[in-house]
């Protein structure tokens, strides 16, 4: 069964989709600017391929949350995502 989609002012502004009973969740595209991009490619850069995917999720994730940010905001947010993903020297 394929979600509705709602248009009324509400929903719109919303980062969710109508589904019957319930709410989807609908990613919201991130705007980064060259250098903040690079921040988040840099951090990645030792990570196993197969980490990648959900490295990225959680800068989404986290980006979202604090709705507008900066350059300092993206470094912090690109080094925490990193939490668990890559072991720390010894």
């Amino acid at each position: 069964m394929a979600c509705a989609h709602r248009s009324d002012a509400l929903t719109a502004a919303w980062p969710f989709q109508w589904c019957g009973l319930i709410y989807e969740i609908i990613p919201m595209p991130l705007a980064l600017s060259d250098s903040q991009l690079n921040t988040v490619m840099m951090a990645a850069a030792d990570l196993p391929p197969e980490k990648r995917s959900l490295y990225l999720e959680r800068i989404g994730a986290m980006m979202n949350a604090r709705g507008r940010f900066n350059d300092t905001d993206v470094a912090e947010v690109a080094k925490l995502a990193l939490t668990g993903l890559v072991r720390q020297p010894a």
